[in-house]
Parts: C-alpha cells; sequence; structure tokens
C-alpha cells in the first residue's frame, strides 16, 4: 500500500482496469498525455464508476458546461471582478463533495492548460494530493495521545455543513468513516470541505472537532507541500475520493487585464 504521497504513474495506454487496480492498492494515478477529449475521458472513467452529473446544474444561477463534466477556468464577471470556479488563493487539502450524501468515490482531473508557471514555487497554482493514512500516520508519530483523542472525534462526531453554493442533499455523519476494504486502523475515508475549521467555529460546541480537522488539515498540507505536482497538458490524475486529499498552491489571475489561461476539467463517479 502506498502511503508516501506520490502518485504512481501509468502508461498512457492504461485500461480503466489497471487503474482501478492500482487504486486498490492504495495509490493515486496520474496518466500522461491523454487525450483532450470530453467523451474520451469519460469514456473512460465510465468503466470505473458511474459518473456524477455536473454540479454547476446545483448552483443558482449557474450554467452547466459540460454533462458529467465540470470545468474549472477564470471567467470574467461584472465589472471590476472575476468570476472563477475556484478563488485564486490556495486550496488546502480536502475531499470532493464533502458535504453531499450521494459522494463520490473516484474524483478525476484532467489538465487541458496549465497556465502561468513562471511564479516562485507554491504560487503557480500547482496540485496538492496526499493519503489522509499519511496525514494520520504523522500525527500519531507526532503525539500518540493527542492523536488518539482527535482521532476518535473525527470518527465519532456527526456534523452537518452545507457547500458555499451548491443546493443537494447532505451528509449528517462524522468527518471520518470506517471502509469496508479498509487495511489498517489508519485506512479510514474522510469528507472534508477546504475551509471546515473556520466553518465548525461558527458552530455552537464544535471546536473541538474544529481543532482536530484543522490538525489534520494541516498535517496533511505539510505532507502535500513537499511533492506539489506540476501537471501537464493531458496529465489525467485520478483518486480515491475517501482516501485521497486534493488542494491546489495559489495563482495569478491577471496579467495586464488578460486572464490566466489555466483550464482544468473534473469528473466524479461512485
Amino acid at each position: 500500500m502506498e502511503i508516501d504521497g506520490r502518485l504512481r504513474r501509468l502508461r498512457n495506454n492504461s485500461t480503466a482496469n489497471a487503474v482501478a487496480n492500482a487504486i486498490k492498492d492504495g495509490a493515486g494515478i496520474c496518466i500522461p498525455s491523454f487525450p483532450i477529449n470530453a467523451a474520451t475521458m469519460l469514456g473512460f472513467l465510465k468503466d470505473l464508476g458511474e459518473p456524477l452529473a455536473d454540479y454547476a446544474r446545483l448552483i443558482p444561477g449557474e450554467i452547466s458546461v459540460a454533462p458529467d463534466l465540470n470545468v474549472v477556468k477564470l471567467r470574467k464577471g461584472p465589472p471590476g471582478k472575476v468570476r472563477t470556479h475556484h478563488r485564486s488563493g490556495e486550496l488546502v487539502p480536502h475531499t470532493a463533495r464533502s458535504w453531499a450524501k450521494q459522494r463520490p468515490r473516484y474524483f478525476a482531473m484532467l489538465m487541458v492548460e496549465p497556465g502561468w508557471r513562471d511564479g516562485p514555487t507554491h504560487s503557480n497554482g500547482e496540485s496538492l494530493y496526499v493519503p489522509w493514512r499519511l496525514a494520520l500516520d504523522r500525527m500519531r508519530r507526532e503525539s500518540a495521545l493527542k492523536f488518539g483523542a482527535a482521532f476518535e472525534i473525527l470518527m465519532d462526531t456527526p456534523v452537518f455543513f452545507e457547500a458555499d453554493k451548491v443546493r443537494e442533499a447532505v451528509n449528517a455523519g462524522p468527518v471520518g468513516y470506517q471502509l469496508p476494504d479498509s487495511r489498517d486502523e489508519l485506512d479510514v475515508g474522510f469528507r472534508i470541505k477546504q475551509d471546515l475549521p473556520a466553518v465548525l467555529r461558527r458552530c455552537a460546541n464544535a471546536n473541538l472537532l474544529a481543532d482536530a480537522v484543522e490538525w489534520l488539515q494541516t498535517t496533511a498540507r505539510a505532507a502535500a507541500m513537499e511533492l506539489p505536482t506540476v501537471l501537464e497538458c493531458g496529465d489525467l490524475v485520478v483518486l480515491d475520493n475517501n482516501r485521497w486529499a486534493h488542494g491546489r498552491c495559489a495563482f495569478e489571475i491577471t496579467r495586464n487585464h488578460f486572464l490566466n489561461p489555466s483550464l482544468l476539467i473534473l469528473q466524479f463517479s461512485r
């Protein structure tokens, strides 16, 4: 089982079955030189599981760009503003659709256009990937006593939270949960929104859970920052959305009134 946080690179002619088997081993997958084609991407990923529809349809006033796909790109908004699928600041490690009752098992992203990458390290929108198990192991090594208390809180405290804009049925269970194919006591799943600690601190009696989540995310972020991933055009990344967290370094939005051309396609399946 791979726990060092590095993606396993497969050949560009790898099958969906090869990807599924590697993910079962605990790996995060990167396939280089994948065709930049939505139909090809969906056809490949459908062999992993049932695609979930583009969640832009669940955001009031938002336009769905492509069925079953989510397109991440900067778009011009009202005068003086820039609309973006995600903010330009850093996204700390989190899981996809963490709030949802119907959550994806697999999370995939295809890099179409990396955008500007001539800034200092950690300022070019580098991708961050890390298995939660790696963070848990580091936390336990740091303090077994503190870890035991935090782990119990993460696994046993039910919590209800929503997305910023998406409106759909939500999960009301703990942020940590046991997996049917778990390999050991640290091989568990998490559903964590990138700003969850701040959300929890606005709730009554949730400070202990907020502290535990913040420690987990801070530890995961430190590990991911050691191995920032620079995706090239055509790199397809596939992760187990229960076991792996993903994030992104900050990036530059505009230069001389031109928007950063970065373009990424996301897909979720269960």
